[in-house]
């Protein structure tokens, strides 16, 4: 339910207001995945995310901009499978403040339940939280999609 189509947007959205992050919910949703997986070339990035290569490039640009991920030139071999994404240090500590949030935001739906005494269930719940964040589908096109969805077109 947290993580349906239909509030997708709004959940990440929520997140990086949370975190402090002035970015569009598709570029929070790519920054959960840059920090699970990187550094890692862009095919294998764009393969694992199941999005074009293009698609991982517009999705990139927010993050590029706010100084969040760099993109470095692969080694120019034959076997290179191109440039490599990595987290700068600001996006590291992005990347910390949305996992901070989401943990946040698990606590508010907790309410009443005290973490510090079940330590090993508050293990298992972010657990679960990190995989329904790492598995859901890519948001679509943020401002477009929902102005759509508001005048029903």
């Amino acid at each position: 339910t947290l993580f349906g189509r239909e509030r997708r947007a709004e959940v990440y959205r929520n997140l990086a207001t949370a975190a402090g992050l002035q970015v569009v919910p598709r570029a929070c949703w790519l920054l959960y995945r840059i920090a699970d997986h990187a550094p890692i070339t862009e095919r294998d990035l764009a393969r694992r995310l199941g999005i074009s290569s293009a698609d991982l490039s517009d999705r990139m640009a927010d993050l590029l901009q706010s100084g969040y991920v760099v993109v470095a030139p692969g080694a120019g071999s034959a076997a290179d499978d191109g440039a490599t994404v990595a987290l700068t240090p600001a996006g590291e500590q992005a990347a910390a403040r949305l996992a901070a949030a989401r943990e946040a935001g698990i606590d508010r739906l907790a309410s009443g339940w005290d973490p510090d005494k079940h330590p090993e269930l508050r293990r298992l719940v972010s657990h679960i939280t990190t995989r329904l964040v790492a598995t859901d589908r890519p948001p679509e096109r943020d401002e477009e999609a929902a102005a759509a969805a508001l005048t029903g077109r």
